[in-house]
């Protein structure tokens, strides 16, 4: 008995020890006042990004570690924006060029709403922008394929250094 709970003192101290040892952490809410949701996806050098949701639609935005550092990426004209990724003083995502349509394009920005440069090739339905590193952006393009009676869209990777111009499509030209 004496052996059992010298055993489970043992186990306790272990246990109160290991729960010190754990590693610690900060929660920072960075949604920004005037938005209902948020949600961050991307962070690199003390810049964070994703997208904020409130009266006026969805917007792109990016954030320096607070609520209140947050900038609207979102470019006048458009229904939607969204990014995902930062690197470098840029971030990448998407617009969407109208309500009307699901179809988006990938976009790249360099810390504010005017900076935007629309990378969507015009030989895809849409296209989005993931990933950027290196002054490269990653993303996709939905290829549309028409097979009759069906219709349905391939999904190619696409690899961008800046400019819409430079969009290279990596999709294997066998499949």
């Amino acid at each position: 008995m004496v052996k059992r709970l010298i055993v489970c003192v043992f186990a306790c101290l272990l246990l109160a020890g290991a729960t010190d040892a754990a590693p610690r952490y900060k929660v920072v809410i960075l949604n920004p006042s005037g938005f209902t949701s948020s949600n961050a996806f991307g962070v690199s050098g003390g810049q964070q990004v994703g997208w904020g949701s409130g009266p006026e639609g969805t917007h792109a935005l990016l954030w320096s570690g607070t609520a209140e550092s947050y900038v609207d990426l979102h470019p006048t004209g458009f229904c939607s924006s969204g990014a995902y990724d930062v690197s470098g003083g840029q971030q990448v995502g998407n617009i969407s060029p109208d309500c009307f349509t699901v179809h988006l394009n990938a976009t790249l920005w360099s810390g504010t709403a005017q900076s935007y440069i629309n990378l969507h090739p015009s030989w895809f339905d849409g296209s989005d922008a993931l990933c950027i590193s290196g002054g490269q952006q990653v993303g996709y393009g939905l290829w549309p394929v028409y097979k009759p009676p069906y219709s349905y869209i391939v999904y190619h990777a696409l690899l961008w250094s800046g400019t819409p111009g430079s969009c290279v499509d990596l999709h294997p030209s066998t499949l």
